[in-house]
């Protein structure tokens, strides 16, 4: 991704990579979701006019969470409802950012698509908290997946 401001002298681009592990485990009703990744993002140099920015960047991010997910006993749109809960840590390394690791914690609930499916059509509404070292955040969320 690349943005940039001639008003501000100011501009970026960046890329990144990133591999993702993911085991479920179903226990009756229950469906346990354990995740891990590590990304690698990048700055690049970037000219913009007669503004030419080169932040030399590299970082690293671990992201680590586990997600607890049960059935609800109600249909939206004819469909089955769940409730989810999760904690997500994510660790940062490499170049000096503002804030260097944080957790997540979260609850949502909406439609469940079906086990073992390629049924996505989801909606979910939710809510969490994230915090870090001199950080704390809190998110409302409203997702439809298709």
């Amino acid at each position: 991704g690349a943005s940039g401001s001639v008003d501000l002298g100011a501009g970026a681009m960046q890329y990144s990579g990133g591999i993702a592990s993911r085991y479920d485990i179903y226990w009756n009703d229950l469906q346990i979701t354990i995740g891990d990744g590590v990304t690698v993002a990048k700055t690049a140099p970037l000219s913009i006019g007669t503004i030419n920015v080169n932040y030399d960047l590299t970082n690293e991010l671990f992201n680590n969470g586990v997600q607890v997910e049960g059935s609800l006993p109600y249909t939206v749109f004819g469909q089955p409802t769940s409730w989810q809960a999760y904690i997500i840590d994510t660790a940062i390394t490499g170049s000096k950012v503002y804030l260097n690791h944080y957790d997540e914690i979260g609850v949502n609930f909406g439609t469940r698509h079906g086990m073992n499916t390629q049924n996505w059509d989801s909606l979910r509404a939710g809510f969490a908290v994230i915090a870090g070292s001199r950080y704390t955040a809190f998110m409302l969320a409203l997702s439809y997946r298709f």
